[in-house]
């Protein structure tokens, strides 16, 4: 066989719309898991020799790292509050104190207090000073986090494990535009978008959970989000449903009447100062409650900006606008696999109550009353990323999809700082964009071929 023969094969090969899951479906569990393993390796890698340049008091610095008398020391970031998260993570029985900050997530921090205790379990080993061990903590929550998005989306989009989409969707995941921000960090940041994909996919399935909904509450507030949207539309339909809505509002309660318990009980045993409740962002920010004494206290003033009607709408407006011409390359490149898709009906059928729950979730998100284009990122951001993984899907191309995959997370990653979030292209990523217009040009003609008589 000639090499152009060789060349002629392989490209036919390469065009082939599944010849990655092909390969994956071939390997064995083992190899997959092997190469999937050093694969996540390589893409935190190139996350943390890319750092994020932080604003405010969030900052890249020299930090000093202990294990097992052997000293180094990394260019890692530094959160400003994150002495309040790695507490909690030591002292679950501590968190209950006036002035702690983050009562309100107590799930987060369980999840983490069991990781760090679990990693102590062999500190005698290997011997790990406390803040390194607690940034280990962290980080292992973030990939854990990540994973579990990728897990849920392939779950979302395929209904069963599909090897191939899965690492796609995990490196949509890891470089979308807020994982860039908060990946190395020990924010519960990342449990957001968690949230609002575990939302999609109750409301695809058309299934309420009250409990599970109510866990996710106790990591987050925004856990309500999607309990809400779903019990709105049951209670359109009240007398039907309404053993349903009240099974899963008493279900939905149970996580946070166990942590409230727990808290009763810290207070009568070891001293009232260990049971106080402390909502930090309601207290200090107003967050959502000056909503509500605007509406029933008369005379109320916030003194924080955008905290009034209709100021907070302008706030939100201008946040808005901000966060679109950021995500201008994500759209371009989610409207850019429209066209492409063979069949744009079930796209569209998908999108329809995505797009609705967005909308909700980006109103209620508005009443909180906060000035940050992060914001809008939980409702908009998100959206966009579910968007793409289902274009991803509906391409029905393996290279393609990788491709798009590859240009969209090269562009991510790249990136440092908020204004390079623009439309000005490295040389790597003009020669992926060709790439694409290649495959797109070599998919129409073999269609074209195939479809003509």
């Amino acid at each position: 066989m000639t090499l152009l023969h060789k060349i002629k094969n392989f490209s036919k090969n390469l065009l082939n719309p599944k010849v990655f899951q092909r390969y994956f479906d071939q390997v064995s569990f083992k190899k997959y898991l092997f190469f999937l393993i050093c694969f996540q390796l390589l893409a935190y890698y190139f996350s943390y020799k890319n750092l994020f340049t932080y604003l405010g008091c969030t900052e890249n610095i020299t930090r000093y790292f202990i294990v097992h008398d052997f000293y180094f020391e990394l260019n890692y970031p530094k959160m400003c509050d994150e002495q309040y998260y790695f507490y909690g993570f030591e002292f679950i029985d501590k968190i209950y104190q006036a002035d702690y900050v983050y009562q309100d997530r107590p799930l987060y921090l369980l999840f983490g207090f069991l990781i760090y205790k679990f990693l102590y379990l062999f500190n005698s080993l290997l011997q790990i000073e406390t803040t390194s061990l607690l940034l280990l903590t962290s980080l292992i929550i973030q990939i854990l986090l990540v994973n579990l998005i990728a897990l849920l989306m392939d779950k979302l989009i395929n209904e069963k494990f599909n090897r191939f989409y899965f690492i796609l969707f995990f490196l949509l995941s890891l470089f979308s535009f807020e994982e860039r921000f908060y990946f190395f960090l020990p924010s519960s940041a990342n449990i957001y978008f968690l949230i609002f994909l575990f939302s999609i996919y109750s409301i695809k399935n058309n299934k309420l959970n009250g409990f599970i909904y109510g866990l996710l509450f106790t990591a987050s507030g925004y856990g309500i989000i999607g309990f809400l949207y779903q019990l709105l539309f049951k209670i359109l339909y009240f007398k039907k449903n309404i053993n349903s809505i009240l099974t899963n509002i008493l279900f939905f309660s149970i996580p946070t009447f166990s942590f409230e318990f727990f808290r009763l009980l810290l207070g009568y045993f070891k001293g009232s100062e260990y049971g106080v409740k402390y909502i930090y962002n309601s207290e200090v920010y107003n967050q959502f409650v000056w909503f509500l004494k605007t509406i029933f206290i008369s005379g109320y003033s916030s003194d924080l900006e955008c905290q009034s009607i209709p100021e907070f709408i302008y706030c939100y407006f201008s946040q808005t606008k901000f966060f679109f011409s950021a995500q201008i390359f994500y759209l371009l490149i989610l409207f850019s696999m429209i066209p492409l898709l063979k069949n744009r009906s079930n796209f569209y059928d998908e999108a329809k109550p995505i797009l609705a729950f967005t909308i909700f979730s980006y109103l209620f998100i508005s009443l909180q009353g906060l000035d940050a284009f992060r914001f809008v990122f939980y409702s908009f951001g998100f959206c966009f990323i579910i968007l793409t993984c289902h274009l991803v899907k509906y391409l029905h191309s393996d290279l393609l999809a990788s491709l798009f995959v590859t240009l969209y997370s090269f562009y991510t990653i790249s990136r440092n700082d908020w204004p390079q979030f623009n439309l000005i292209f490295s040389p790597s990523e003009y020669v992926l964009i060709v790439f694409i217009l290649i495959v797109v040009f070599f998919n129409f003609k073999t269609k074209k071929r195939l479809t003509t008589p």
